[in-house]
């Protein structure tokens, strides 16, 4: 059989697309992660972190350039070829087709002479499913100047109230997922394009919680000056949702104005105390042009203020098409000294608290059951829900002996509990742990 390789030179807000795509062509490809080998070579380039590449060829094109084998098909596809434009990926001879953001799913399908299918491919031990519930963004300031890909998305297109239901439905039955990830642009502009121009994401969350094999729900990209009372208080009383995503940006007042998202420090702050008892990540760009160090300190100090010790914090990216790209831009050293003082700010609260968390116990949910009989040995992992982010909770090497009453008996999704022993690893996307004591409750 041929092969297909899939590749991210970008964001991951394509993956399910991804799945979608591999399982429409699954019964004529074999998927492969070294692209020198496939057939047919997919690659996913996002604008925003890819912005350059009009003007370099970008080193991961080069390298597929020489990867490629004799008669492969290299599509490229996203919102790079949005902004760029077809012309400069097809020029550079060794493309074969360009593909837009908007509907590549259907497009390349088109290409390959497939047609679509209605289901995803799930590796066995994943427990999270992502779902992009809309395109496009709406606010009522106009959109923030420092973000390219507002500028790159058109209008709001939602996904129909039913089909994100069935869809979360028949992969949490059917599969070891049950973990259901809303995401979008901006995923409180859900429903605004379905008549009333009324959002409705309170009212999906309420429809999602209600199916017995979603047990847990994330938000992703919550766009603080468009929240709206129905969902404040349905993400504040819903025990369904373990993980909030809202971005910050910034504690200054002047940053936030100049950066055009449209809400204020103070209506940060009241979010955060409505929401102060769910885990919640945040996001932070800092070292905006008209950043100051008093911008940066007034930064830290809500961030210390609210102990935001797991935020994201990003430079700002002065992409090219943006309000930001015209302003005059910070010098070279004064752009990193800005980041550096809110990163070692984040570093600093979250060995704090995490290294607070040794010694006592952890409450989650069961996935990765799996007993290596050669050795004796067991793998077993937790998704904790009681964190503010992606926790995994990895159960010590113990041997699979030790047990084999949990590893027979108890399915994925079991509550249990395990006692933290030491930090595994702690990034901007996952934080682990190593724990012992395992009881399933």
């Amino acid at each position: 059989m041929k092969k297909i390789c899939f590749l991210n030179s970008g964001c991951g807000s394509h993956k399910e697309t991804f799945r979608r795509i591999f399982k429409s062509v699954e019964h004529a490809y074999i998927l492969t992660s070294m692209p020198h080998k496939a057939d047919v070579i997919i690659d996913y380039f996002c604008a925003v972190t890819q912005h350059g590449c009009v003007k370099n060829i970008p080193s991961e094109l080069l390298y597929l350039s020489k990867l490629k084998k004799e008669g492969a098909t290299l599509i490229i596809c996203g919102c790079a070829v949005d902004a760029i434009g077809k012309d400069f990926f097809l020029s550079l001879g060794f493309v074969d087709y360009a593909v837009g953001s908007q509907n590549f799913l259907q497009e390349i399908l088109d290409i390959l002479n497939f047609k679509c299918s209605d289901h995803y491919y799930i590796e066995d031990d994943e427990f999270r499913f992502f779902i992009d519930i809309c395109n496009g963004c709406a606010k009522k300031n106009g959109w923030c100047s420092f973000c390219k890909q507002h500028y790159l998305r058109k209008p709001v297109k939602s996904m129909q109230f039913d089909e994100v239901c069935r869809l979360a439905t028949e992969i949490t039955s059917t599969t070891s997922v049950f973990v259901i990830s809303l995401g979008a642009l901006n995923i409180c502009n859900y429903g605004i394009d379905f008549g009333d121009r009324k959002p409705k994401l309170h009212l999906l969350i309420q429809a999602l919680s209600k199916i017995p094999t979603v047990k847990f729900i994330e938000l992703y990209s919550l766009t603080a000056s468009c929240m709206y009372e129905e969902l404040i208080e349905e993400i504040a009383t819903n025990d369904k949702i373990i993980l909030v995503e809202l971005p910050m940006q910034s504690g200054s007042d002047s940053v936030l104005n100049v950066m055009n998202t449209g809400a204020t420090v103070s209506e940060l702050q009241m979010l955060l105390d409505r929401l102060s008892h769910k885990p919640m990540r945040s996001i932070f760009v800092t070292s905006h042009p008209y950043e100051t160090m008093e911008d940066v300190q007034k930064t830290i100090d809500f961030i210390e203020k609210n102990n935001l010790w797991y935020p994201v914090v990003t430079s700002c990216k002065s992409s090219e098409g943006t309000p930001t790209y015209q302003m005059e831009q910070l010098g070279e050293e004064e752009y990193h000294e800005h980041y550096d003082l809110i990163a070692k700010t984040v570093l600093r609260l979250q060995d704090k608290f995490l290294n607070g968390l040794v010694g006592t116990f952890v409450y989650g949910y069961l996935f990765s059951l799996t007993r290596y009989e050669k050795d004796d040995m067991a793998n077993i992992r937790l998704q904790a829900k009681d964190f503010r982010g992606q926790v995994i909770v990895r159960i010590k090497n113990y041997s699979s002996s030790h047990y084999k009453p949990i590893l027979d008996s108890v399915e994925e999704g079991n509550l249990a509990k395990a006692r933290i022993t030491s930090i595994l690893s702690n990034d901007a996307s996952t934080i682990a742990f190593l724990a012992e004591d395992l009881e399933v409750l």
